[in-house]
Order: structure tokens, then sequence, then C-alpha cells
């Protein structure tokens, strides 16, 4: 048993922990909390699903759009921390799906398609099965784990040296996060790990480069550039194989130029729609910003230099993963890579193209978050985080791998596999813990609050609505003491404007609390409002008044909610009443 786990191929190694870890994180971590941007991922893939890919479609399945909501972490009674119910987890495995239309829109919605076809692969068959839509998520997440797992497992088989470099980064935990997860990191990580693995094999293979090769490097290097906005700078690398390798001079240089300008008029293609002089949000307008860049390089850099100083900790933690202690464990991935014994037949001059190619990429990083994200002229390059880095990471090692210094220990090459496994292992247990005690809540108990509910979330789906341009008021009485607010129900949209809601007495004429809500394109379901609780409640009679400017809201009504209540709507008695669940505190 110890022989053959030391002698095992380190793409074996690599699928037997990426498989085992990645499973686990593809179920256990929770729906849409444990992954960066995950729920704008998931409608940008349903969207695709219905055959919108080019940008935002105008609607999506109404459950798909609402489940995001439906799961998001709520603050629990005994810790008052904010947790992902299981039990709800539990009901959305098994919930009805209505089949309802609605509109939505996203942060990547003009995002590459191309990122998405694992996970609307997974889509898709939950949709043949008529599954519910958390099915269908966690379908997407497994699709795009094992496309990204073996993607990664033939970039390992391809790549000459420098293996356990590539294993190990593709082990991070974050790395597998991004695996596991609806995101496109997952393909677009793989694909550049795929690319780096063949041009390196191609370049250091003595003889010359088939037609097939040729063809199939061009692909690689085209798809790994594009499947996420702003890695282009990837493609310098096709520079590592030598002319030689081809026929003569003249065609190599004609054959670079057409790789790139085919990669360069895909990217152009994907983002013909981001360029503009409208700001999504304040003081973001990307044409403007570019023209800063472009008159003003120096500055930029500065501005690079200073983002990295002030968050260099957090780009640390955000390229290995915070939860758990593998920040601690870094100088343990030094000393595997240190004690890999092995030849690399690498130029100096290949070697300033894997420098020069992930500086470049650094670069382009920044440029994009700078011009599309940022503030113009600002002095900070806004939401860059360090998994962004992952791609391009064995680049800059394995510019400087098997360099003269030597830090090596005997036993740690006689036992490495063993080593790997341990190593990890302690690694995912840590990860695993971190994502369980941070995100989950456990208890019987879905939160701090009880709720007087009238409907099924199905009946809730179906029923009508009433669009309210300024004033709503509803008469009930409450069930218990402690009351704490409402919890409404309205046609789930992007909103824009101010509500006031006020609760007050039963003559709707004494303000009890008030409350004020402010929308920006904001995508809404439903709104709990919190009042505080008001201890002595039970078979009081109340109103709830809602008070709109500059904004329409559809709010879901139904017969005989209320018998001992009534409606207005914008002045006028209705014959409907208006829905929302009644709060109280625990």
């Amino acid at each position: 048993m110890l022989e053959k786990i030391k002698t095992i191929k380190k793409e074996n190694l690599y699928l037997v922990l990426a498989l085992l870890f990645g499973f686990c994180m593809v179920f256990f971590n929770p729906p849409f909390a444990g992954v960066p941007d995950e729920g704008a991922h998931f409608y940008r893939a349903w969207g695709i699903s219905q055959g919108d890919f080019l940008a935002c479609g105008d609607k999506i399945n109404a459950d798909a759009l609402g489940l995001p909501e439906e799961l998001k972490p709520m603050k629990m009674s005994v810790s008052g921390e904010e947790k992902v119910s299981m039990g709800k987890i539990k009901k959305a495995l098994f919930e009805k799906d209505v089949q309802g239309l609605a509109p939505w829109s996203g942060a990547v919605c003009g995002s590459n398609p191309l990122g998405y076809l694992p996970q609307v692969l997974g889509i898709e068959v939950s949709k043949i099965f008529h599954l519910p839509v958390l099915w269908g998520f966690y379908l997407a997440r497994l699709f795009n784990f094992l496309v990204a797992v073996f993607l990664t497992y033939f970039a390992l088989r391809l790549l000459p040296f420098g293996k356990i470099i590539l294993m190990v980064v593709a082990l991070l935990p974050m790395t597998v996060q991004q695996y596991s997860s609806l995101s496109y990191d997952a393909l677009h990580i793989s694909m550049i790990f795929l690319f780096i693995s063949y041009v390196l094999s191609l370049a250091i293979s003595e003889k010359k480069l088939s037609k097939r090769e040729l063809f199939l490097l061009g692909a690689v290097a085209i798809l790994a550039a594009n499947i996420k906005f702003g890695f282009i700078p990837v493609m310098l690398l096709l520079l590592i194989v030598p002319w030689k390798k081809m026929n003569g001079k003249k065609f190599y240089w004609i054959y670079m130029a057409v790789v790139l300008v085919l990669g360069i008029g895909l990217f152009l293609w994907a983002q013909k729609n981001s360029i503009s002089t409208e700001g999504v949000r304040e003081r973001v307008y990307p044409a403007e910003q570019f023209a800063e860049v472009l008159t003003n390089p120096i500055g930029f850099i500065l501005v690079i230099i200073n983002t990295l100083y002030r968050s260099i900790v957090f780009f640390f933690e955000t390229f290995l993963y915070k939860p758990g202690w593998l920040n601690d464990s870094f100088l343990g991935i030094i000393l595997l890579i240190r004690n890999e014994k092995e030849k690399v037949s690498l130029s100096n001059y290949q070697r300033i193209i894997l420098g020069m190619t992930f500086v470049a990429g650094i670069i382009f990083i920044f440029l994009s978050m700078y011009v599309f994200w940022s503030k113009v002229g600002g002095d900070k390059v806004q939401g860059v985080q360090g998994r962004y880095f992952i791609a391009i990471s064995p680049l800059i090692i394995l510019a400087f791998y098997k360099s003269k210094f030597d830090f090596r220990w005997d036993w740690v090459h006689k036992y490495f596999s063993w080593i790997i496994v341990i190593f990890f292992l302690g690694i995912f247990a840590s990860t695993l813990g971190a994502i369980w005690s941070i995100y989950y809540d456990t208890s019987k108990a879905v939160g701090e609050y009880s709720y007087d509910k009238y409907l099924s979330k199905e009946e809730r789906d179906s029923l009508a609505v009433f669009t309210i341009a300024k004033n709503l008021k509803q008469t009930f009485v409450a069930s218990k003491d402690n009351l704490l607010g409402i919890k409404i129900y309205l046609q789930k949209g992007i909103y824009t404007g101010n509500i006031n809601f006020f609760l007050k007495d039963e003559k709707c004429e004494k303000t009890l609390r008030k409350r004020s809500l402010d929308w920006t394109e904001e995508e809404v379901g439903n709104i709990l409002i919190n009042f505080g609780a008001l201890y002595d409640s039970k078979n009081k009679k109340f109103c709830i008044e809602a008070e709109l400017k500059d904004i329409r809201i559809p709010f879901k009504v139904s017969k005989d909610r209320y018998l001992e209540g009534e409606a207005t709507a914008d002045g006028e008695n209705i014959s409907e009443d208006w829905v929302f669940d009644v709060v109280y505190e625990n």
C-alpha cells in the first residue's frame, strides 16, 4: 500500500483529491452565500438556458429568480448571527416549480456565454426531469465542477515539468470552491491551466508542430483568453513556442497575428456593449476612465501600487481561502514545491515570457476593474479579489522554477504522496469546518422571528397583483404579543424609488412606528419591515400604511385575507386585502 501511494502519478493523485474535496464543496458550500456573486451567475446561466446568450433577457423562471432571496442567510434568535437555514434548503429541494416568469438583471449580464456551458447543461437536465430549481442549481454546480476538474487533470498530464506547482494551485480551497460553484471562474481557470500546459509541452518538444497541433493551440489560446473578461494577455504565452517548430519565420508571425486578432476580436465582440458614457454605479464611466488611463499611464501604475499596498492582506486571503488555517500553511506549500526533483528545460527567453505574461495579466486585471468598476480618477482599483490571480499564478512560479537556490529535505521527497494527502486532508477538514461554523444553522427555529403566515409560496406566486402609485392601507388584528413588523410580498422586479411604511392605530390616524426604504435599481421580491416590538399587541387592531414616492409597486392581493380588516389603495376602498405575513418577536 505504501509503495503504491509513493509511486502514484501527480495527475492521478490530483484527480482523486479534487473529486473527493470538490464533491464535498459542491453540496456542502451553502447556495449563494458561500461563493461571491453566485446569485448573479445563477441568473446568467438560467438566462442562457432560455436562449439569452449575449445579455440579460426580459424574463426568467420566477422560482429561479426568487431562490437566492429565499435561501439567503437570516438572523438567528440564539446567537444573533446570520446563518443559512438547513430547513429552508430541505424545503426548496422538494418545492413544486410554478413555472412563472419574472424580469431580471445582474452584475454579469454581459459576460461571455462560453463560461456557462457546463452550468447550462446541468440546468437543462433539471428541466428535462421537471425538478425544483434548487436541483438545477446543484446540478449546474456539479457539471461545472466535473468539467473544470477533468480539464485540469488533462492539463497536469500534458505539463512536461512543474506538475507540483499546478497541482498545489489547483487544490487550493479557493480554486476548489470556484470549481464547485456556478461561477465562470471554473472554466476560466481550468482552460488557462490547460493552455499553459499545452503551450509548454509543444515548446519543449523536439518535433515540428502538425496542423492539428497548430489548430488546437490557437483554439485553446482563444478560449483561455476569453472565458472571463480581463485575461487577453495570456495569449502572449504563444511566444514561448520557437519559430523553428513552424514552417519558417514568416508563417510563424502570420500564425501568431491571426490567433491574436481572432482572440482580440472575440473579446471585443463579447464586450461591445460594455464601453459607454452611462454610469452604472456612481461616477463609474468606462469610456472616460479609459481615456484617463491613456492620457496618464504613470498615474494608473501608481494607482495599482497603492491598491496593492492597501489591500495586500486581503488579496492574499482571497487567493488562498480566508476561512480555515491555509494562510498559516503557505510555508508548507513552498516546501512541497522546492522538494520536487526534476529537470526543467526552459531557456532564459522562455522564462522571461512566462514572467512578462504574468505581469501583463496582473496589469490587465487591474485595468479592467479600474475601467468598469471604479470611479473616474479614483486612487484605488475597486472590486479586485485574490481569486482573480489564481489562473495566472503558476506562470510566475514556473518562471523561477528550479533556480540555483536549494532548500530540500530528503524525507519530503521520499514520502511526497503521503505528505500531499495528509496536507490537503488537513486543509480541507479545516475549510469545511469553517464553512459549517460560518454559514449554517441546524436548530429547529429558522430565525428569531415567528410568522403569522397566510399562504404557501406556490399559492402566493399565483396571486393577483394590484399596482399602487401613492398610498396603500390595510387594517388587521394581531394574534400574538410582541408584534414586530410585516413581511410584504410583491411582484419580483427591479425597483427605484422611496417608500415610507407606517404602523398606526386601528383608525389609521396615530403613527406608532415608521420605517423608510430607498431603492436604486434594487431587485426585490419580498420585504421584511421591522418596526420594533410592541409587547402588548395580542388581539389588538392595527393599520399598516405604505406611502410611495416616484415609484409604482405591484403588491400581492387576495380575497378575505383579513376578515376583521379592510384595505384602501390611493384613497379608494378595494375589495381585496393586501397580502403580508405578520411578524412577531420570539
